[in-house]
């Protein structure tokens, strides 16, 4: 007998395990976007997501009747303009015992110009708590918040003469400090640096 004939019987004899489907991904975050749209699933395992569709400025970026893990998924990346955007959603959900549900929102967001990577807005559908299981699914946004484009900084010592330039101009060591405290003070406000 060979390996798959093998494999074939003794998958027939072990009960079947119910598992979810894999989630093939084909969309990711790159550096070159300029807006990502992630879905994320925190329902309870009591719903079961069967449809996500998704429009972005009147136009469907996402369509698809699959059930979705509880994790994040990247439903579109690439490029839009800076400005207000308009996101559409709706959310078709099943229970266990086969009872259909389904939440509707809209959301608007704006994308920063000139930002230094993808802004991302995440659409969370989660359980809202309430009495009317029927009211209990619900779709919530994150957009955090778009970052300006950090100024980058050169700081230039000649090995020969000791002399000093900040961005291209001729500078001293008290002028440079206050220029490093300066960038630890925007950027510390923003959260990337904490000391």
């Amino acid at each position: 007998m060979g390996a798959i004939t093998a494999a074939c019987v003794v998958s027939c004899l072990r009960p079947e395990v119910p598992c979810e489907p894999a989630v093939v991904e084909h969309v990711r975050c790159q550096a070159t976007d300029q807006l990502c749209l992630v879905f994320r699933n925190d329902m309870i395992p009591k719903f079961q997501v069967r449809r996500l569709l998704v429009v972005l400025d009147h136009s469907v970026v996402f369509n698809e009747a699959r059930e979705m893990s509880r994790s994040d998924h990247v439903i579109f990346a690439g490029a839009a303009e800076p400005g207000e955007h308009l996101v559409q959603t709706l959310l078709q959900m099943t229970t266990k015992g086969g009872s259909h549900y389904e939440a509707r929102s809209s959301h608007t967001f704006e994308l920063a110009a000139g930002s230094p990577g993808p802004d991302r807005s995440i659409t969370v559908a989660y359980e809202h708590p309430s009495d009317h299981i029927e009211e209990r699914p619900a779709l919530r946004y994150i957009d955090p918040p778009a970052l300006p484009p950090q100024r980058p900084m050169t700081i230039w010592v000649s090995s020969k003469s000791g002399d000093i330039a900040l961005d291209g101009r001729p500078s001293d060591l008290d002028e440079v400090a206050r220029a490093l405290d300066s960038l630890a003070k925007d950027r510390s406000a923003d959260g990337k640096i904490k000391k």
